[in-house]
């Protein structure tokens, strides 16, 4: 997908598209087509759709920062219940001027953190 030029880019509040692969919102579910053609050395075609149903709960802020959080989320997957870890960075806050010293400090760790 990064080889095509500016005009392959196609991007709404709903959807975005790299010709012709694609990303979009339908009926709250994400929708992901991929349909590509790999490089060498083995030469083949990727056409896919896989369809993402969102369901994460936030069930413990592990991390706040100024641009970076991370939480441990409830979800599904294949009908299992499990807890995962997800991370935000904020790029564009992180170019902040205010924020850029802040980028040299480490963050303290939480000592004997574990999920309930």
């Amino acid at each position: 997908m990064i080889d095509r030029g500016r005009s392959a880019l196609r991007q709404s509040e709903d959807r975005f598209e790299i010709e012709p692969s694609s990303l979009h919102w339908e009926e709250g579910k994400l929708i992901i087509e991929i349909d590509e053609i790999s490089g060498p050395p083995i030469i083949s075609r990727v056409s896919v759709r896989i369809t993402l149903t969102p369901s994460p709960k936030k069930v413990r802020n592990m991390l706040g920062a100024p641009f970076y959080s991370r939480s441990a989320v409830k979800t599904k997957i294949n009908g299992m219940e499990t807890v995962g870890v997800h991370r935000a960075l904020d790029l564009v806050q992180s170019r902040n001027p205010l924020i850029k010293p802040m980028l040299a400090m480490r963050v303290p760790r939480h000592v004997n953190w574990k999920f309930d």
